[in-house]
């Protein structure tokens, strides 16, 4: 396990996009909250879980802390029961009927469905000027058991903010 990081959302995400782009094929990204509330983001690759815990998912920088630790096998990202994550271009035509759907408060299904079923792509594989659809982000009521190192990390994680947040005087707000 690689040592608890107290970075910026930015730098941390940065960090997971590098790894995400040497090879785009079996993420799954989830978001949860912690027992106490505090957001959590899990991104499992097959060699890797990054998990990174936040104060808010509601703000532009929010004060998060962050690691990663080598995931404990295939069957952690089998739970869950979704395409996997990443970002996958989308042609012009199927652009226009995802816009034309929305503006029409509709769920396109059959396109996002067929969007969904390609491969992720690195972000540098992708046109500039294309349309990109990114996800799934699956949201969970409840973070999920993947190993008591996960379980040993997300308590020094959820510790760890909870200091950073009365160091700069407004634990108060998250109690």
């Amino acid at each position: 396990m690689v040592g608890l990081s107290i970075e910026s959302f930015e730098s941390f995400m940065k960090k997971v996009y590098a790894k995400y782009n040497k090879n785009p094929l079996g993420w799954k990204v989830l978001i949860s909250n912690d027992e106490k509330g505090f957001p959590t983001v899990m991104f499992f690759s097959r060699e890797e879980v990054w998990e990174l815990k936040l104060d808010s998912l509601y703000k532009p920088n929010p004060i998060c802390v962050g690691t990663n630790f080598t995931n404990p096998g295939e069957k952690s990202t089998q739970k869950f029961q979704s395409p996997n994550y990443g970002f996958r271009p989308v042609e012009n035509d199927k652009a226009k009927i995802i816009l034309e759907s929305l503006l029409k408060e509709k769920t396109p299904t059959n396109v996002v469905k067929e969007i969904l079923e390609k491969e992720p792509k690195s972000l540098e594989d992708i046109e500039e000027r294309k349309m990109v659809l990114h996800g799934p982000i699956i949201h969970s009521p409840k973070l999920p058991l993947i190993s008591e190192q996960q379980v040993d990390l997300d308590i020094k994680l959820r510790s760890e903010l909870q200091k950073i947040l009365w160091n700069r005087g407004i634990g108060s707000m998250y109690s």
